[in-house]
């Protein structure tokens, strides 16, 4: 999966080691691509990805906020 996304944004994985909880990863990255733009990419996909298979839990629907209030006091609003 990470080396699918890499080649979409014309990047190459060039050695990488997975941990339960994180990943290490070096990158060739072209010049014409922002560095941060590529990892937030490859970050936001894996992830959704990872969730969508691996999650365990079920998606939440809508979305809720949480609004500050008068004194800091949060309110939800859903």
């Amino acid at each position: 999966m990470f080396r699918q996304l890499a080649q979409r944004k014309e990047c190459q994985i060039l050695e990488g080691h997975l941990v339960v909880d994180h990943v290490h990863m070096l990158i060739s990255i072209p010049p014409k691509h922002a560095v941060a733009q590529v990892i937030g990419y490859i970050k936001g996909k894996s992830a959704i990805h990872i969730a969508r298979t691996a999650g365990g839990r079920p998606r939440r629907r809508g979305r809720r906020r949480i609004l500050l209030g008068h004194r800091g006091r949060g309110v939800r609003e859903e």
